[in-house]
């Protein structure tokens, strides 16, 4: 009687991925039950709303942080249009990718925060 075992290659991917480390972090009473609120809602675990809320925290600092920059560089150089024209491109870049998780939350039926 044998056992169909991936090869090592699928099993490394699969591990790699999926390896969580576990840390301690403090909430005060009121938003550790907001947050229990939602995981119940949502049916997923409190560890699964934490890394979303800050997974999502952290999508936005890096959209604000690029547009930062780009009025920062646009006051600079406005006369540069050319180099106005690649940031609007990445700006485009950014709403697609926006646009793009949007349809992944309809998908899996929930909307996050």
């Amino acid at each position: 009687m044998g056992f169909n075992v991936p090869n090592k290659t699928k099993i490394s991917l699969l591990y790699k991925r999926n390896v969580m480390k576990n840390v301690q972090i403090s909430f005060d009473e009121k938003l550790l039950r907001t947050i229990d609120s939602i995981a119940t809602s949502l049916h997923l675990s409190r560890s699964a709303v934490v890394r979303e809320a800050l997974e999502k925290w952290i999508q936005e600092r890096k959209i604000r942080q690029f547009e930062k920059e780009w009025i920062q560089k646009l006051k600079e150089h406005s006369e540069d249009l050319e180099d106005s024209e690649e940031w609007l491109e990445l700006e485009q870049w950014e709403m697609n990718a926006h646009d793009s998780q949007k349809q992944t939350e309809k998908i899996y039926g929930h909307t996050g925060f």
